[in-house]
């Protein structure tokens, strides 16, 4: 049976069996079923934890593997080399018949010990579909492990499958979950899909899938309602005692849950299971960079640096903070890695908390920006965003077209006719154009051309453009020459 028809009978099943007992579907009852996927109700009742001393006893001499059982992790016994960090592992699932439980981990760990694989792997307390669970940091040992646990008979005989929402090569499970479970994140997502769905398939599961991912990490219309979970929340509380090395532990997990869903998408439409190795080297980059990044220093080291960047715009610099808060990652710059730097530290929705949903105010602040305009080596004072906008729009139309179109483009402006102002990078004609009626424009142009004269005697035989360039070139840095092309 292909695990697309696997997927589709067991969400239909699901759906019927526990309307038909009167069994709420919540997250728990999902993952309970998943994780006893395919076994009996008396093989579910079954404990393994008297095997745990004789796994110890037996793997303690092994001079590459640690074997031992800890608190913090009561139902499952340790298999660790190197200390590895979780996050550094792809991670494959073994399900086996209870009788070959004992003498199947000892196969497996024996091969994982003789070859010197650096592994943080685990076996459960009693048998479930996901009882032996093997995280190895090299993809290349992945493939050793996957490649030899297939073409071992005893184990191959006594296979039972994982859940199909793993990917599976052979009798192994495969999935990527860092410092999350990949099991209980399934089970959050099918929960809510079926009680969401009168008729579950696996066509409208995927469509519900990628508009998830869609609504919770692009448009982020849903993110909060995943953020208030009490899995998520507890997921992060656990990062923050437990893993003190990550400094950022807000954008790690939320960078996690983002990773996860792109494996259990990959995982539910795709049989590659090596795209799994993707999302394994992504993560081994986020967990390099929220170790090192402090990630309100980075906010600002941005904001100064492209303060400079942008020739003192502060509008344009929180247009582009703006449009990151709504999603739109290419509008923070390469330079300097601040893009990636972003990306993995600083999400979307943290740009309108870091700022208190004020961009302008606070940018203004790192830059020590009074509503004061600085261009080269001039300081003029200026006032609202408009007229900021304003003189930028004059000053692309004078870049783009040369002093003599900027000229003559002043009596139109005055018209309210916007069409001659250059729209430059930032779009400042359609900002205009968009914002007000004909009259307003006109209002706008005499009240702006007022505020660049002030207290200036202004000859009546000098056309008003050439007055207006010439303040320009003093007090705004506009370069005296004619750039025409």
């Amino acid at each position: 049976m292909s695990r697309k028809k696997e997927i589709n009978d067991l969400l239909k099943y699901l759906k019927k069996e526990y309307k038909k007992q009167k069994i709420e579907i919540t997250e728990e009852s999902i993952y309970d079923t998943l994780q006893n996927y395919r076994f009996s109700a008396e093989e579910i009742k079954m404990t393994a934890d008297n095997l745990f001393p004789l796994w110890i006893e037996r793997f303690k001499n092994k001079p590459n593997i640690e074997c031992f059982h800890t608190m913090n992790q009561g139902r499952f016994l340790q298999f660790r080399k190197d200390h590895t960090f979780e996050s550094k592992c792809i991670k494959l699932y073994v399900s086996l018949d209870p009788n070959a439980y004992f003498e199947g981990v000892n196969i497996i760990f024996d091969f994982i010990e003789k070859n010197n694989m650096k592994t943080a792997s685990k076996v459960a307390d009693k048998i479930r579909s996901d009882e032996i669970v093997i995280r190895l940091e090299s993809t290349a040992d992945a493939e050793k492990v996957i490649e030899f646990i297939n073409s071992n008979p005893y184990l191959v005989a006594n296979a039972r499958p994982t859940n199909p929402f793993l990917n599976r090569e052979g009798i192994v499970g495969i999935g990527y979950d860092d410092l999350i479970s990949y099991n209980e994140t399934i089970a959050y997502f099918v929960s809510d899909y079926l009680n969401n769905t009168k008729r579950p398939s696996y066509d409208s599961f995927i469509k519900y899938m990628n508009d998830k991912y869609v609504n919770l990490f692009q448009n982020q219309i849903e993110l909060d309602t995943l953020i208030q979970s009490k899995k998520y929340q507890r997921n992060l509380a656990r990062i923050q005692s437990d893993y003190y090395m990550i400094n950022n532990p807000e954008l790690y997990i939320y960078n996690n849950y983002r990773i996860v869903f792109q494996a259990i998408l990959n995982n539910i439409c795709d049989e590659n299971y090596k795209k799994m190795y993707d999302c394994l080297e992504e993560s081994k980059f986020i967990y390099a960079k929220t170790t090192s990044v402090d990630k309100y220093q980075l906010f600002d080291n941005y904001i100064r640096y492209a303060f400079e960047k942008y020739n003192h715009n502060i509008d344009v610099v929180c247009e582009y903070l703006y449009r990151y808060s709504q999603g739109d990652e290419n509008s923070i710059t390469r330079d300097n890695g601040y893009r990636d730097l972003f990306i993995y530290n600083i999400t979307p929705y943290k740009v309108m908390i870091f700022t208190n949903n004020d961009i302008y105010n606070y940018v203004s602040s790192v830059v020590g920006y009074d509503r004061t305009i600085r261009t080269d080596n001039v300081t003029t004072d200026l006032g609202n965003k408009d007229f900021d906008m304003f003189i930028e729009g004059l000053r692309a139309t004078f870049e783009a077209h040369g002093e003599n179109q900027l000229v003559s483009c002043i009596p139109e402006l005055l018209k309210g006719n916007f069409k001659v102002m250059s729209n430059g990078d930032y779009n400042f004609r359609n900002y205009f154009i968009e914002k007000y009626n004909q009259d307003q424009l006109a209002q706008f142009a005499v009240n702006s051309l007022n505020r660049i004269i002030g207290d200036r005697e202004i000859p009546t035989e000098v056309l008003i453009g050439n007055v207006i360039f010439e303040i320009l070139k003093d007090d705004y840095g506009f370069i005296s020459q004619d750039r025409g092309r």
